[in-house]
């Protein structure tokens, strides 16, 4: 079969260092590229001309984005970076002529571009994000622009050739808004095995932190935001009794620090046994990961996580850690029940608790959950894997 010519859209801002998200890099930096299809990426960039550079085995574009200066003058950057990217796509299509423009989470891309496009040219949009975030967002332009998403959305899917939601259950939802079902393939958040390996020893981490001959727990994501801090002030409260018959426990928290989190481990006498490490390169993760002895993915209990396809989850079990996940999100059941690389936990403070303690005190358990989850992430959401059903859908939509 013929190679594809394939142009990729997403808004988020490029950086030598991480061009994007891994879900992005693996699968269009990567594995489609390794496959033989030529991939053109579109982003944006803090810079002040185009740029053309070479990442892999693709090229990235980059488009000016000024962020500076008052509303009005943002407004006007804003739309002189729309109307740059428009004529900077129509200009590379004429020459290469591509297969599939697929864009990532961005009405705005999508309404630019959708009839700019040719005829025998597909339109595919990733829908990673759900509707719901908008009641979420705490900056206020990002919660309006967010309610204006949650309006613009399904004409944006009903237009587009063909839809990859993150998980069955945002599949679900948008079936019952009328979204038809042959045109969409759940494409939840993967992993990249070789990364996330057994192999690594950690050792680096707890060199680091002299966390020599402890039980280590590790949590790795976002706790910024309200809505994360609710589930990790209960995941705080359990380690507390979790730490009444394991003393010798140490729990790394891996993200952007909290300082309610922080005031509230020294209110509950427990910050001696948390470290947190603040914000690390992606790259780290896997490090920190392989120091640990049991991954932890407590996720919070609102809608906005119903629909959605938790990365830490698949991570920590790529890693070979088993993984601790509260059960209400649909996906961490599904994705433990399959794999039984874990234990379910209700999100409350005994039940986490309760969970962390009996893989504490099963050293053998735990390395069975880790080589059990281990091997069904390797089967089932490794990029690789990912890739070859993307590339299908591709060639369905050409034939087509």
């Amino acid at each position: 079969m013929k190679p594809l010519k394939i142009c990729k859209l997403h808004p988020r801002i490029f950086t030598p260092e991480m061009p994007a998200r891994p879900a992005v890099t693996e699968i269009y930096g990567k594995y489609l590229p390794k496959m033989g299809h030529e991939v053109t990426w579109l982003c944006p960039s803090e810079e002040n001309k185009i740029q053309k550079r070479e990442y892999k085995n693709l090229d990235i574009i980059t488009i000016p984005r000024a962020t500076s200066g008052g509303l009005l003058n943002k407004a006007w950057d804003i739309i002189q970076y729309y109307k740059t990217l428009r004529k900077k796509f129509k200009t590379i299509d004429r020459k290469k002529r591509f297969d599939i423009v697929q864009v990532r989470n961005s009405i705005d891309y999508s309404i630019l571009l959708m009839n700019s496009i040719r005829d025998e040219t597909s339109f595919v949009y990733q829908y990673s994000f759900p509707k719901s975030r908008y009641r979420y967002e705490e900056n206020p332009l990002r919660y309006l622009m967010g309610f204006r998403d949650s309006i613009l959305v399904y004409p944006i899917l009903e237009k587009s050739d063909f839809v990859f939601p993150i998980s069955k259950w945002m599949k679900n939802e948008l079936v019952q808004k009328g979204i038809s079902k042959s045109k969409m393939m759940p494409v939840p958040m993967g992993v990249n095995p070789n990364s996330f390996s057994p192999k690594l020893t950690g050792k680096k981490i707890i060199e680091k932190y002299s966390i020599y001959s402890k039980n280590i727990l590790i949590y790795v994501g976002g706790m910024q935001t309200n809505y994360r801090f609710k589930p990790l002030k209960k995941l705080i409260y359990a380690f507390r009794q979790v730490l009444a018959d394991n003393p010798d426990t140490i729990l790394l928290m891996v993200g952007s620090k909290n300082e309610k989190l922080i005031e509230l481990s020294h209110k509950l006498g427990v910050d001696e046994n948390i470290i947190f490490t603040g914000k690390v390169p992606y790259a780290k993760v896997p490090d920190y990961l392989s120091a640990s002895d049991i991954n932890l993915s407590i996720m919070p209990d609102i809608p906005l996580f119903e629909t959605s396809s938790p990365t830490k989850l698949v991570e920590g079990m790529a890693a070979g850690k088993p993984v601790v996940a509260n059960r209400e999100v649909p996906d961490h059941v599904d994705v433990i029940n399959k794999s039984e690389g874990g234990v379910l936990v209700d999100l409350e403070p005994g039940s986490i608790s309760e969970g962390i303690t009996h893989l504490l005190e099963n050293p053998n358990l735990r390395k069975e959950m880790g080589k059990k989850g281990r091997k069904w992430v390797v089967e089932n959401r490794s990029y690789g894997k990912i890739a070859k059903k993307i590339e299908k859908v591709y060639y369905d939509l050409i034939d087509e």
